[in-house]
This record gives structure tokens, C-alpha cells and sequence, in this order.
């Protein structure tokens, strides 16, 4: 039911929590990089303790809408996927979310992205 709401959501709930490869992970880093390099790299504490909240609750709202048992109202049982203009705003927001970490670098020439971002803390792809 739903597949590509589903999906799109799912894909968004995990940019939304920082997972590599997607634009949520470049701007999470990039906070705990700064927490950690700052006068008071005490702060990276309640930045992780937010991340781990962030992805607690983004997976279990995502499980329990998507992937939970279906609901007894009848008005639920058939819903449609995703129609027409919908599926052009759902590829217009999740695609750059999911390709934006992962790209090596933009038209312009300067690099965004994790790759970039790693090569330049010294790690190799």
C-alpha cells in the first residue's frame, strides 16, 4: 500500500537523521566536527544524544505508519500511491536528499558532499 509515499518518507526520515550518503549526513558531520573543534567541545554530547533521539523517532514513526498492521478503519484500506504531480514533487524532494552526499562536486567545480569531505580529512573512498 503506498509504495512510493513509502518510500519517499522512509528516504527522507533518513536524510532527516544523517545517514551517509545523503545531505542530512554532510550538515550532522560538519556539527560535530565544529562541536568537537570548538572551545567547548562538551556540546558534542547533546548533539549525538539529539541524533540518537532524531533516528529513534524518525524509524519508529516510519515502522508503525508503513510497516505497522493495517489500520481497522475502513476509510485506510485503499489508499491510492502517489498520482500524477505527486510523483514529480516526490522526485523533485528526495532525489537531490539522496544523490546531494554523495555527489563528488557540483557544476561549478567546488566540492560538496561527503566525498569531498572525506578526501579532505584524509579518508579514502
Amino acid at each position: 500500500m503506498m509504495p512510493g509515499i513509502a518510500t519517499a518518507f522512509t528516504v527522507a526520515g533518513l536524510s532527516s537523521l544523517g545517514l551517509p550518503a545523503t545531505a542530512g549526513f554532510v550538515a550532522e558531520f560538519m556539527t560535530f566536527l565544529g562541536a568537537w573543534q570548538s572551545a567547548h567541545p562538551w556540546w558534542l554530547f547533546p548533539a549525538v544524544i539529539g541524533a540518537f533521539l532524531t533516528a529513534v523517532y524518525v524509524l519508529r514513526v516510519t515502522k508503525q505508519i508503513f510497516w505497522g498492521p493495517k489500520a481497522a478503519d475502513a476509510h485506510f484500506q485503499h489508499l491510492p500511491d502517489a498520482q500524477g504531480p505527486e510523483w514529480v514533487a516526490l522526485v523533485l524532494l528526495v532525489g537531490p536528499s539522496s544523490s546531494s552526499g554523495s555527489r563528488r562536486a557540483s557544476p561549478s567545480g567546488r566540492g560538496h558532499g561527503t566525498l569531498p569531505l572525506l578526501l579532505r580529512l584524509g579518508g579514502a573512498p
